[in-house]
């Protein structure tokens, strides 16, 4: 396969962070035994063909970014025509804390890179004295944990850390007035009038309902699931007729029907 790069002499990357300069790596360098975790810039969206190739050239995708830029994992020494596209950045972009010697701990979310075992995070955690809090999620990309500020350079520097930021605080964001939204500007019958009379709507939530006395009128209920509140929840938000509580109960279209579905069948409807 012919491989066409970009050039990665001007090259920046833009994060969450901020904006970083694409630092070229140095490939010879690079050891056969160690796994490094860089930026590859494809320069365009990579095929499924071209990402098997670079899996065989020791070159594993592990998130697509802006700009057709993946971040990767490298097993060995590349060929020099992958290794030329091969590029780090200042670590500052994995942080969107700060904190110095006068904190005596932070508690952080970090992203991971997928496919690390628990074993190998809690030996790192030991290793580097930093405490666990919670790698429930670990196989989804993040783990929460404490650190000092002598141990924030080591979080850092860790390759397999892409990112670091607060954890987000727990908050209700679902019991809300249905007239405190932006939407409410559809369905308000001094403006539009919306109320999905006549329109029927389709969920694949792989679950059921609950019963419930706002959904009794409007409900399909088509799937071969357990009930869920999830479910239950999602087609309150859409249909919900506000009985038992007007304020809050409405939904964004108390007048549409609604079909449940198994998520795999929504295609063949």
């Amino acid at each position: 396969m012919t491989w066409c790069f970009p050039s990665s002499a001007q090259t920046v990357l833009e994060f969450k962070s901020g904006v970083f300069a694409a630092k070229p790596i140095d490939a010879d360098n690079m050891t056969a035994t160690e796994d490094q975790y860089l930026f590859y810039l494809a320069g365009h969206v990579l095929t499924s063909q071209e990402r098997d190739e670079l899996q065989k050239d020791g070159i594993e995708i592990l998130y697509a970014l802006k700009q057709n830029v993946y971040w990767v994992r490298v097993k060995g020494a590349p060929p020099s025509a992958i290794a030329r596209n091969l590029v780090t950045i200042d670590l500052a972009s994995k942080s969107a804390i700060t904190i110095d010697d006068r904190s005596s701990s932070m508690r952080v979310r970090a992203s991971i890179a997928p496919g690390l075992s628990l074993s190998e995070i809690e030996a790192w955690a030991a290793k580097e004295n930093i405490r666990l809090l919670d790698t429930r999620a670990a196989k989804f990309g993040f783990i929460d944990i404490q650190l000092i500020a002598s141990s924030y350079q080591t979080v850092l520097h860790t390759d397999w850390i892409s990112f670091i930021e607060e954890i987000p605080i727990d908050e209700v964001v679902n019991y809300r007035a249905l007239n405190g939204e932006r939407g409410y500007a559809l369905t308000s019958t001094l403006t539009r009038g919306l109320n999905g009379s006549g329109i029927t709507v389709g969920i694949g939530d792989e679950a059921r309902i609950g019963t419930h006395e706002d959904l009794a009128a409007s409900i399909l209920d088509l799937t071969s699931y357990f009930i869920s509140t999830h479910a239950t929840l999602v087609a309150g938000i859409i249909t919900g007729s506000g009985l038992i509580d007007p304020y809050f109960g409405e939904g964004y279209a108390p007048k549409a029907n609604v079909v449940m579905r198994n998520f795999s069948d929504i295609l063949w409807d």
